[in-house]
């Protein structure tokens, strides 16, 4: 295995980004988007947090080739550094731990990479390989959409239980009022917004922000306030971000460490489902190994280790499903409306991904249970308490994904059609 350089590193980077982001291969763009000079700090800052925590597993990188991921000339962006840091402390502390993995040797120049796609559709992690770099490539559209669609999920709870408790408690508990009970905040109907627009998101970098033209001109979306473009995500999103987009990762080094990054788009779906469950079990294990560093994530919620663990999959699952679920029911009310063939062939895709999806989460459950057997099996505590809090989440969120489909499927004949319209007129 070759040793890695940032000058080797970002070359063939911006090879495959011409392939795979429209906004990342142009640089006028990119420079549009982000300020470089402000991006150079904090690199740096980031790389110095890199070298100070992997710093307590130099024993184990010593038999790898990372030094240049403390480099800052490795990152354009300064989500790079820190997805890097995360990806490389679960593989240092999976490979402390099990040690006797003949596969380990696949764990060399995994190499983390920002997209700017900003669609929802298009908005998945990826791992690939080429010129011996095993590339994970994250997309800004799928963690922003965890950030917006987890806020909508803590207006929904807050608004239940009518009041302003820590988002962590109300989260893991029960609503003080019935799920029927529940209306749409100004955050529901602006993740349908988002969803809704998600075809045109990446047309024109330089022209009309479709959301919030249709904020704008569709009644329906009226409740929208215009405040909400500009404002920041609450610590308990942030917290959630961290523990999705962990679990992401976690994923991608499942499919690295067992050897199936594979870019054959003629695989069966039969072996690609098999290959994603597979991934989803190995990179649970990368996740667990590496809790303890995740600490700071759930500081404000009250359970037990164990259940730490075991929410990372559970979240990630429960917004891929609820992602899907919402782009699959925006689809189907678009095509009830406007009988198009493009539009039918989407619906057979986000199908497809939404089935995908549902089979990968029933799956992971026996993968959890086996977890708390083990964990119970070396004399570890594990509440009840926490658990219970556990399914109170699952619940919860569960009723939020079905409230959600239903205020899509409540959305009038007429404004699909007014959608439709300003988003052809951007377009």
């Amino acid at each position: 295995m070759c040793r890695l350089t940032p000058k080797n590193i970002l070359s063939v980077w911006h090879e495959q980004i011409l392939l795979l982001d429209s906004y990342g291969g142009d640089i006028p763009v990119r420079d549009l988007i982000v300020d470089k000079n402000d991006e150079i700090t904090k690199i740096s800052d980031g790389c110095s947090l890199v070298k100070e925590v992997l710093g307590n597993h130099r024993s184990f990188f010593d038999k790898f080739y990372y030094d240049w991921a403390f480099e800052k000339e490795s990152y354009e962006y300064t989500p790079e550094v820190y997805w890097q840091l995360r990806a490389l402390l679960q593989v240092a502390c999976y490979g402390e731990k099990i040690a006797s993995n003949p596969n380990l040797d696949n764990l060399n120049n995994i190499v983390t990479r920002q997209l700017f796609v900003t669609r929802y559709d298009l908005g998945s992690p990826k791992c690939f390989s080429t010129k011996n770099i095993r590339f994970i490539s994250l997309p800004n559209g799928f963690v922003e959409a965890v950030g917006y669609i987890f806020s909508a999920f803590m207006e929904w709870v807050v608004e239940l239980n009518e009041g302003t408790s820590p988002a962590w408690d109300l989260v893991l508990s029960k609503p003080k009022r019935s799920y029927d009970s529940a209306r749409a905040g100004e955050r529901t109907y602006l993740i349908i917004a988002k969803a809704i627009t998600d075809y045109v998101k990446d047309i024109d970098v330089y022209g009309v922000d479709a959301v919030w033209k249709v904020v704008e001109d569709v009644n329906f979306f009226s409740k929208v306030p215009v405040e909400l473009k500009y404002k920041d995500f609450s610590q308990f999103e942030i917290d959630t971000q961290h523990v999705v987009v962990d679990f992401a990762i976690s994923h991608e080094l499942g499919h690295i460490l067992q050897g199936t990054v594979t870019n054959n788009s003629n695989i069966s779906s039969e072996n690609y489902l098999a290959i994603e469950k597979n991934a989803d079990e190995v990179g649970f294990a990368f996740y667990a190994t590496s809790n303890c560093y995740r600490h700071k994530v759930f500081k404000n919620a009250m359970i037990d280790d164990a259940t730490k663990v075991i929410f990372g999959p559970i979240a990630f699952f429960a917004f891929s499903t609820l992602r899907r679920a919402l782009l699959h029911s925006i689809l189907s009310k678009k095509l009830s409306v406007l009988k198009d063939r493009s539009i039918a062939e989407r619906l057979d895709r986000e199908q497809f991904s939404l089935n995908l999806e549902l089979s990968r989460s029933s799956s992971m459950f026996p993968v959890i249970q086996r977890y708390l057997n083990w964990l119970i099996s070396q004399d570890v505590a594990v509440s009840r308490d926490s658990l219970n809090c556990l399914e109170n989440f699952l619940s919860n969120i569960r009723e939020f994904n079905s409230f959600v489909i239903q205020t899509v499927n409540s959305i009038p004949d007429a404004s699909i059609s007014e959608v439709i319209t300003v988003c052809n007129n951007i377009s």
